[in-house]
């Protein structure tokens, strides 16, 4: 699987959560491509609405394992929304917190980096697109 010609794609279903209370968990859309260990995720989140969640923002279901949990090597490279609120935090990052899963984490400017809040918002529109090791 560490070879250039282990190559796979397909396409997943991930899950919006919260990480201290889950919610509603509504899903979107995604597609990928491994080529060795590297993984690039594409997923989308259309018109989606966010009820019940507390906690940090999480996205399940990615398709690989990840590789070093509870580190922020995950590289966004792509992160577009539209009706979330970031409580005026201006950068945003992701980290591996599971097996198949990221969570958001924020930042003001020079500020440090805190859990991305979920509060409950309807008509939410994300694209992601995040590259990552797998095992």
């Amino acid at each position: 699987s560490n070879t250039l010609d282990d190559y796979e794609e397909g396409t997943f279903t991930p899950t919006l959560a919260g990480t201290t209370a889950a919610g509603n968990e509504p899903t979107g859309s995604g597609y990928y491509v491994k080529v060795g260990r590297i993984v690039h995720a594409q997923l989308r989140f259309s018109n989606v609405t966010v009820s019940g969640a507390e906690g940090s923002m999480r996205i399940g279901g990615f398709p690989q394992t990840i590789f070093d949990t509870n580190s922020a090597y995950g590289l966004t490279t792509n992160f577009q929304s539209q009706n979330i609120d970031f409580n005026g935090a201006k950068h945003q990052s992701w980290y591996a917190s599971g097996a198949g899963q990221f969570d958001l984490l924020e930042s003001t400017d020079g500020g440090d980096w805190t859990d991305g809040a979920v509060t409950n918002t309807t008509g939410i529109y994300f694209n992601l697109q995040i590259t990552y090791m797998v095992d």
